[in-house]
């Protein structure tokens, strides 16, 4: 049944920062993700309907995992309130049956559940816009990905979603895999960004969420939910960028924490500590398949021997003949304290935010990207039966966590002082 067309409306699209520049990226896969309330939803519809008036003849896909959720609100959102005000009057029809919108110019959008794989196998289209992306799985996004084949058409993929773990796949593929890739971009918002929300609105969230729940559903980072053993970490609040100047400040204290390995990573992380006891992880290596006298070329590499500069370096103790291959290469190396659940409180107290200050005492740089990621994912073992587990972090992808633990359980039995590099405290 046609759409009886009206007379066209002049508005302008008041769109909020992050929604801008999801816009004007020209990445051909992009994610829009971040707390409740962001915009997610309306900014991927109006990238729809921008596309299909651009490209005359485009053929589109708008999704969810689900019909009856797509039609309750992507779609709702898109032929009410974004269609209903900037582009009514370029729609030719709307077939209900086939869920498929028609412009003027010839292009078209489906609204397709992605329940069923086979349904999008037979598609060749120009863009697919995936809502709440983080309800589908990989396959799933494979499948899309080559289904964007149609001629003289951007044959791009957008995403929105709210967050989920930082092991789901949206964050392995975007975040991680293909962070320094240019068809990737992603764009992150927290919810108070959006100044559009009442302020009461913005104040319940504000008083009903905190904690983990707080960091996922208002502040848009992507954390586990259960048994995260360091909910006290936040992406704003800890990382800072990798701005290093060597010689500008005396009286710091350098440290290395080492946690040996082979088939699994062998890691350094590098570490500075300010005369006000402020801690910063400035660099890792974090590499598989490393010898030990490749590891200890590597770590010397890192820390510039021509620098008026000293380490300690405090390892696991497991393995002493490698600490002795420390000591033989010239490297200040001593057994770390090992006491799992003491250094755990202690890196936990470095990372709790000082009501005074509004700063905590443990930051990383954006270097470290191997450090921040297990931070997300570093879990305690899970209850079993109803009976509380023995109290001990899950052995798994903990590599990073073990280096830092070794340093921060073991380096203030120490009193050297040395040049150290400054650092910028701009977000992450």
């Amino acid at each position: 049944m046609p759409i009886t067309a009206t007379q066209p409306k002049q508005r302008t699209i008041n769109l909020l920062a992050k929604q801008q520049e999801f816009l004007e990226s020209s990445a051909k896969y992009r994610l829009f993700s971040g707390g409740i309330g962001n915009g997610k939803t309306s900014i991927g519809c109006i990238e729809a309907l921008r596309l299909c008036l651009e490209y005359p003849g485009i053929v589109g896909v708008i999704s969810r995992k689900t019909m009856s959720t797509l039609k309750r609100t992507t779609q709702k959102v898109f032929l009410e309130e974004v269609l209903g005000e900037y582009g009514f009057n370029f729609v030719k029809k709307w077939n209900k049956t086939d869920s498929l919108l028609t412009f003027e110019n010839g292009s078209q959008i489906y609204f397709i559940d992605l329940e069923n794989i086979t349904k999008i196998l037979g598609l060749e289209v120009g863009f697919w816009y995936v809502d709440e992306a983080k309800e589908i799985n990989f396959d799933i996004w494979l499948a899309i990905i080559g289904r964007l084949r149609q001629p003289n058409t951007p044959r791009c993929a957008f995403l929105t979603t709210n967050p989920d773990a930082p092991t789901h796949w949206l964050y392995q593929t975007f975040f991680v895999k293909n962070k320094n890739n240019p068809e990737y971009k992603v764009i992150n918002a927290k919810t108070n960004e959006n100044k559009y929300l009442p302020k009461d609105y913005i104040n319940t969230l504000n008083s009903a969420y905190s904690g983990i729940h707080k960091k996922r559903y208002l502040d848009g980072d992507w954390v586990l939910f259960d048994g995260l053993v360091y909910n006290e970490f936040n992406l704003s609040s800890h990382v800072i960028d990798y701005d290093i100047n060597f010689g500008d400040f005396q009286n710091w204290r350098f440290f290395c924490g080492i946690d040996w390995g082979y088939t699994n990573p062998a890691v350094c992380l590098f570490c500075a500590v300010d005369s006000d006891e402020n801690i910063y992880v400035y660099d890792e290596i974090y590499q598989t398949n490393l010898l030990l006298p490749d590891f200890i070329n590597l770590i010397k590499n890192k820390i510039s021997f021509d620098r008026p500069v000293n380490f300690n370096f405090f390892a696991d103790p497991s393995r002493p003949d490698y600490i002795s291959e420390f000591l033989r290469a010239g490297l200040n190396i001593t057994s770390a304290n090992n006491n799992v659940l003491s250094g755990i409180q202690k890196v936990k107290s470095k990372l709790i935010i000082n009501e005074i200050t509004g700063q905590p005492k443990l930051f990383i740089t954006s270097k470290c990207e191997n450090l921040i990621r297990e931070f997300q994912t570093y879990k305690w073992t899970e209850q079993k039966d109803g009976h509380n587990s023995k109290e001990e972090p899950v052995k798994v992808d903990d590599h990073a966590q073990d280096a830092l633990r070794y340093f921060i359980n073991s380096y203030e039995t120490t009193n050297q002082s040395w040049e150290i590099p400054t650092f910028s405290r701009r977000g992450f």
